[in-house]
């Protein structure tokens, strides 16, 4: 069984990070504008969405093969609320860890702090992605509807497929 927990693990991430990529590569042809950007922010998940996709697809992953593990075998309303639960923790953990990554884009920008210092901005990195990351995400339309519908889908099936039977 706990087999069946890392293999979860690794294809809710390899497939979260392929069709979220896929939607985005294909949004982002269509949609020439960033999605998700806000006034005078500097749009460095713009210029590196595959990090940000990367971030979320692996806490993604963890958090799905926790709830696969534990509650495949939910019926109905219940397994559906449960899968929202899994998508809402992703977007919350996924926010702070974004935000952790967009200050390090911005210290690359030439904004680069030394000593204690560097630590502090990380950790004001991850409070501003807790404070304006469902913003970010709210303002991606459409990416964030169709990856809410996608997130629904690979998780539901996904846990059926590891799970099936039970057997080790």
């Amino acid at each position: 069984m706990k087999m069946k927990f890392f293999k979860s693990i690794l294809l809710f991430g390899v497939v979260s990070f392929v069709v979220a990529s896929v939607i985005y590569f294909v949004i982002s042809l269509v949609f020439k504008a960033p999605l998700g950007a806000l006034y005078r922010m500097f749009l460095y998940h713009h210029a590196h969405p595959y990090q940000y996709i990367a971030i979320v697809a692996v806490v993604y992953s963890v958090i799905a093969a926790i709830w696969a593990y534990y509650f495949h075998d939910t019926k109905k309303w219940k397994r559906y609320l449960g899968i929202g639960i899994v998508l809402l923790l992703t977007m919350v953990i996924s926010n702070i860890a974004c935000g952790v990554l967009w200050k390090i884009h911005d210290m690359q920008a030439g904004w680069f702090t030394h000593g204690r210092r560097f630590y502090s901005d990380l950790i004001w990195g991850a409070g501003k992605g807790l404070y304006l990351g469902w913003l970010i995400v709210a303002l991606s339309i459409p990416y964030n509807i169709i990856m809410l519908v996608v997130g629904v889908i690979i998780t539901d099936r996904g846990a059926k497929f590891i799970f099936k039977g039970n057997e080790d």
